[in-house]
């Protein structure tokens, strides 16, 4: 991997992207929101139950705004919140879409083991 990608990221059916040169400096914003006592934003991520959905709206809101879209952290978090009040199952692909996406920006090698699109291996 030679830098960062472009990201896109969806909201309410449209798509934002965050233009690879901007990227690195989203980075440090969402790590800023997301650590929790000196671990990895990464792995604070990818066990969902140490990140609040507070915490988690705050950091997906913030990438979506460094992508161009007009939005509050209030609003990914409502939206998720009524989604599970309504127990639809859209509200935790909404979350786990948030965290794919945020993996995205934070550390794109570990999103593409996830999303199963790593290189594969020479042998």
């Amino acid at each position: 991997m030679q830098g960062f990608d472009d990201v896109t990221l969806s909201w309410k059916g449209v798509d934002y992207t965050i233009p690879a040169d901007r990227v690195f400096d989203l980075v440090r914003r969402i790590e800023d929101i997301v650590m929790n006592g000196g671990t990895t934003a990464a792995f604070v991520l990818l066990l969902q139950n140490r990140v609040s959905q507070s915490t988690l709206a705050l950091a997906y809101a913030e990438a979506l705004k460094h992508a161009g879209a007009k939005i509050t952290p209030s609003e990914v978090y409502l939206t998720v919140m009524q989604g599970f009040a309504d127990n639809a199952a859209e509200a935790a692909a909404l979350v786990q879409n948030a965290i794919v996406g945020l993996m995205c920006i934070i550390s794109p090698p570990m999103a593409l083991e996830i999303l199963g699109k790593s290189e594969e291996k020479k042998t």
